[in-house]
């Protein structure tokens, strides 16, 4: 009868979402409690608490995220997002403790937030799929699930404005710095990096000397 799984569709339907769906689940958790990238590493908090999300954590927020805008209109989000993207959040990531991470290591400010959240995430993909009747879409849950498989754990929003998504455990929170104030403690932080390569100071001294450096942040 029309509308009846038979054995061979229903065995079909089970492995299009159990394999995709047990693929993301390992993924998830092989990729649970990374930090930064080493390349990045530098400008995280020294006492080492600073980690990224977790891609479960990262898509909890979305969720939630979409769960209050859908409730509110989307007015209710919008007012959120006014009042925490100034400390690098949305709505959706204040709930469950993430922030968003420039490349640097400052916190985003609410300029970013505002071109990663809304623009990049809502207005431009909005506009992509117009454009491509309706086929755009797809940029959305692929550009979640790309810090899945991504070297550096970004989504594809992530890689448009060059931020990360940071986790915070227990009381540690990042703190919100201007861009122009880090740029010469990044400056220093590369030149000490190229001295321990060089093998021109020990580690022990490279671990000083770069504990001293992230104090000035």
């Amino acid at each position: 009868m029309y509308g009846t799984l038979g054995p061979t569709e229903l065995l079909i339907l089970i492995v299009v979402l159990f394999i995709p769906g047990t693929v993301v689940l390992v993924l998830a958790l092989a990729t649970s409690g990374k930090r930064y990238p080493d390349s990045f590493i530098d400008m995280r908090n020294p006492d080492g608490r600073f980690v990224t999300a977790t891609p479960a954590r990262r898509l909890a927020g979305n969720i939630l995220d979409g769960l209050i805008a859908g409730v509110s209109f989307y007015v209710g989000w919008l007012v959120w997002l006014a009042i925490v993207a100034p400390r690098g959040q949305s709505p959706g990531k204040a709930l469950v403790g993430t922030y968003v991470i420039r490349a640097d290591g400052t916190v985003a400010g609410a300029g970013y937030v505002w071109l990663r959240e809304f623009f990049v995430k809502g207005i431009a993909i909005f506009l992509i799929a117009i454009v491509t009747a309706g086929i755009g879409w797809i940029l959305s849950p692929v550009g979640a699930m790309w810090c899945l498989w991504d070297k550096d754990k970004q989504c594809l929003w992530d890689k448009v404005v060059s931020t990360y998504v940071a986790y915070a455990p227990g009381d540690t929170r990042p703190v919100v710095r201007s861009q122009s104030s880090n740029v010469a403690v990044a400056d220093d932080l590369t030149r000490l990096k190229e001295l321990l390569d060089r093998g021109l100071i020990t580690p022990d001294e490279y671990e000083e000397r770069r504990v001293r450096l992230v104090a000035r942040l």
